[in-house]
């Protein structure tokens, strides 16, 4: 399995590995409980807890035994706007996360990132299947992953205590290589 992450372009975006010197665009969303509301994780206080956290989570991804931790680069401006990786890894079965800036929601980024992310979990990384959770309330995120061919599984009741220190039911949903593959020869018969 390969870990390492090849910079992809899009459209409008950079994916690329996520670097120290990120740590001050990444602190402007690691900052926003808004965003960090559907997370494990407590909004960063300062540009130095995102930073603590590049070097010891999310450089170390080979000691982690995962891919690396792509940033979602806006073109438009080069800024550091989001963030999403194969956070875990067991087997052939990596699971997915991803933040994104305030600013950003609701203009399909995160899906045109997430796509970009399937794709290289299966033809580079090698995996067979990826799965995501997400809080019930999160509403967009499920479509976000809908759109981008994930199947809802069921709900894991009270699975985890997100930043409000409650737990929360999650949806678990997931893509296998053989589903994604068929969605991409459909794709191209359309085109």
């Amino acid at each position: 399995m390969r870990l390492t992450m090849p910079e992809v372009e899009t459209k409008r975006l950079y994916l690329r590995p996520v670097e120290e010197e990120d740590a001050c665009d990444m602190f402007a969303y690691y900052k926003d409980p808004a965003v960090m509301k559907y997370l494990t994780l407590q909004p960063h206080k300062h540009v130095d807890d995102t930073l603590k956290a590049i070097k010891q989570y999310l450089l170390p991804y080979e000691k982690r035994q995962v891919p690396q931790t792509w940033v979602i680069v806006w073109k438009e401006n080069e800024k550091v706007i989001g963030n999403l990786n194969i956070h875990t890894v067991e087997g052939d079965c990596g699971q997915i996360g991803y933040l994104l800036h305030q600013d950003y929601w609701g203009k399909g980024i995160m899906k045109e990132a997430v796509e970009q992310l399937v794709y290289v979990g299966f033809n580079h990384i090698g995996l067979h299947r990826i799965e995501a959770l997400y809080d019930v309330e999160h509403i967009a995120s499920g479509k976000v992953l809908a759109a981008c061919g994930f199947e809802k599984e069921g709900v894991l009741r009270q699975y985890a205590k997100l930043s409000d220190g409650k737990y929360h039911d999650m949806v678990i949903t997931s893509i296998l290589r053989e589903e994604w593959l068929k969605g991409v020869k459909k794709h191209e018969e359309r085109t």
